[in-house]
């Protein structure tokens, strides 16, 4: 009675000095309990697994045809929101400007150029791209927006294109005085010429920008192609513009000081064409995209010296409304200051706008001149990004389902996932975004059994059930009342059992041990007729002076 539990079970054996058989196997079988309480936590763990699927996920084509006029749907509808867009870029946190994803979770696309040029390639021409790269900068303020992206881990393909400024010449010229003593900011960018820009400089103007080139829509004037004017996107030329002999353009900014001087740099527009792999991270809580590699496109192309600047209406639209894309407060240009530094917002809020600096040099002349090309070229190709089809609202996370479920036409969506001749004839037709296949990788926890702890946990459970059922077996099939205690204390009470005289300060474990083996039961004490008599007498008494308990018997 002693060993009613683990412990008592363990002390009992000690206290006893009395080591068997039995007190083994009580020991065995009460050390299933912790041992099973333990098997059942160890029985089921989860490790992670990965499984790999395939996805279709859809993204906006940059390679679409630009709207970009001084009139037309994106001077009307689109080029409200753009400027909200285009503000919130230029004064976004340092780290949103550094990061691979714009302010809406799209993934930028870098500058090939800016690529580490020691990095190597491989046999199909991808450049590893790495995040830690300082030298690495973004093709636009804007990214390119994915819609089908699930949980887990996604990379897929993009196809697109950016337009890079390559600066070399930087100068500052007086301004003019005309016979007349009418001050003339410029002679260089003018609604006439050289460099084209929608309208002239006026006293109130702190930049300008123009364009000079050859207008490609005049090169095949009497080309009846579905795909000319007015589409303007280099795509959406035939494709034997490839052997037309195209010079490059020249695009002119110039910023006025005061009425002292105007600072003037000049730009050669390339259009470039790249391959992307993308890779995306998603969760409940967040999304990560970047590109891990990049490649130039193998996608059939015209050369790059045709830009979408090569179209009259594109360029008139830059320099009609790029200007006034960001508020003037005063003296301040948000444009012009980000310019001379991108990652200061104080500067860019609260910078001097140059017409206050008369008498000083241009901030610009501190700015090396491929940054300049490369922060100008930023917000140059933000714009005509915006200038497709209905963009900013794609930008800022609306679905592609709002467009047409259509492989062909200008300005609808595919759906469907394009292999490499889908996707040349998409690009040529305008499509306003693609659908490829990419490979996708869940992270997921998955329940598996550990055998040996299983077998412990059902092995414990059997021996338990056993137990029980033995139990209610004997308690069933015995007859003697059920009141045993310590054996010790019943032997004392006994009138048929002589305990040693010890005294009275020693406890039932230690009168136990002293008799520890002496056999005892609960029997029959009865002496009359060898224990025959017609009622027997129950009592404590040693093994040989009882007889067993019988059923059917009356007994006192």
């Amino acid at each position: 009675m002693g060993s009613r539990t683990v412990a008592s079970t363990f002390v009992t054996q000690v206290q006893l000095r009395s080591f068997n058989l039995i007190g083994l196997g009580l020991l065995l079988v009460w050390s299933l309990s912790p041992i099973g309480g333990q098997a059942i936590l160890h029985i089921l763990y989860t490790p992670e697994k990965f499984t790999t699927s395939d996805a279709n996920i859809t993204y906006f084509n940059s390679r679409q045809q630009s709207y970009s006029a001084p009139a037309g749907p994106f001077q009307t509808q689109w080029y409200p929101g753009f400027t909200v867009l285009f503000g919130s870029s230029l004064l976004a946190p340092t780290a949103v400007k550094k990061s691979s994803m714009d302010i809406w979770g799209n993934v930028k696309i870098p500058y090939y150029s800016s690529l580490d040029s020691n990095a190597p390639k491989d046999n199909d021409g991808w450049i590893q791209v790495s995040e830690a790269n300082t030298s690495l900068i973004y093709s636009s303020l804007f990214g390119i927006p994915l819609f089908g992206l699930e949980f887990g881990n996604t990379t897929l393909n993009i196809e697109s294109s950016y337009i890079e400024l390559s600066c070399s010449n930087m100068s500052t010229t007086p301004i003019l005085e005309t016979p007349t003593k009418e001050l003339i900011k410029t002679d260089i960018i003018s609604t006439s010429g050289p460099f084209v820009s929608f309208e002239n400089a006026s006293d109130h103007t702190s930049w300008n920008i123009g364009y000079k080139g050859e207008d490609v829509t005049v090169v095949r004037d009497s080309d009846n192609s579905t795909y000319m004017y007015p589409q303007f996107c280099p795509d959406c030329l035939p494709t034997d513009f490839a052997d037309v002999s195209f010079p490059p353009g020249m695009l002119a900014f110039q910023e006025y000081i005061g009425f002292d001087s105007a600072t003037s740099i000049f730009c050669e527009p390339s259009q470039i064409y790249v391959e992307s792999t993308v890779f995306c991270d998603r969760n409940s809580g967040s999304q990560h995209c970047e590109v891990t590699a990049q490649r130039s496109s193998l996608l059939p192309h015209l050369p790059s010296e045709i830009t979408y600047l090569s179209f009259p209406q594109v360029a008139l639209g830059v320099s009609a409304l790029l200007p006034n894309s960001t508020p003037n407060f005063g003296a301040v240009n948000q444009f012009q200051n980000y310019l001379y530094d991108p990652l200061s917002q104080t500067n860019i809020i609260s910078g001097s706008n140059s017409l206050s600096n008369d008498g000083f040099s241009s901030r610009l002349q501190s700015v090396p001149l491929k940054a300049f090309g490369d922060r100008l070229g930023q917000m140059l190709n933000a714009y005509i990004y915006s200038s497709m089809w209905n963009a900013t609202t794609y930008i800022t996370g609306a679905s592609f389902t709002g467009i047409e479920n259509n492989l062909v036409g200008g300005n609808n969506a595919s759906f469907i996932p394009a292999n490499t001749a889908d996707l040349i004839a998409m690009v040529q037709n305008r499509t306003a975004a693609f659908t490829v296949s990419a490979a996708q990788i869940n992270e997921s926890q998955v329940y598996f059994a550990f055998f040996p702890w299983l077998i412990i946990f059902l092995i414990s459970n059997f021996v338990m059930l056993l137990a029980a059922i033995v139990g209610v077996y004997y308690s069933r099939r015995t007859i003697i009342p059920d009141y045993l205690g310590f054996v010790s204390s019943l032997a004392k009470e006994s009138p048929f059992i002589r305990m040693p005289d010890v005294g009275v300060n020693m406890d039932g474990m230690d009168k136990a041990r002293m008799v520890k083996e002496m056999k005892v039961r609960l029997g029959d004490v009865s002496d009359i007729e060898n224990g025959k008599a017609q009622v027997g007498r129950l009592a404590f008494a040693r093994m040989e002076e009882t007889s067993p308990v019988k059923r059917g018997r009356l007994y006192v």
